[in-house]
């Protein structure tokens, strides 16, 4: 669980270091002026610039394909292995029953972690006003 906790800190430093890279690249673009072309990055200190420069289309970003993601699912596994063996050694426990319970104890738990993921990050990559925020694509609101 340690693990997992600290790859979605990871997540949402290395994304908030994005920001601030985005946002020197930014002030860099506005001193060249004409030849601010040249960067092939963008320079929007906001989540959608970020997103952008890590080549994450905006409506695709999850965090299903993550590092921190691998460890819940490992864990999640590992945990209704545990529970489905300590079950079975029940000699009143059929034998479908301990596997059942394994496996919906882990999908519960999959998706437990996968949602303190979200919040986690969500509390640590907010609060934070963009100098240089993307213009507002066609069709989608303005929201980073």
């Amino acid at each position: 669980m340690f693990t997992f906790v600290r790859l979605v800190e990871c997540g949402a430093e290395d994304f908030r270091y994005g920001l601030a890279i985005n946002r020197i690249r930014g002030y860099y673009k506005e001193l060249a002026g004409d030849q601010a072309d040249l960067f092939l990055l963008s320079g929007h200190d906001d989540g959608r610039g970020g997103f952008a420069n890590a080549a994450v289309p905006p409506g695709e970003r999850t965090q299903y394909f993550t590092f921190a993601s691998v460890v819940a699912v490992i864990n999640s596994v590992v945990g209704g292995s545990a529970i489905a063996i300590g079950l079975g050694v029940f000699p009143d426990t059929s034998l479908g029953l301990a596997p059942g319970v394994g496996g919906v104890a882990a999908i519960v738990s999959v998706v437990v972690l996968l949602r303190h993921a979200e919040r986690l990050l969500a509390d640590r990559t907010g609060g934070h006003e963009a100098l240089y925020p993307s213009p507002p694509s066609a069709g989608a609101p303005n929201s980073s």
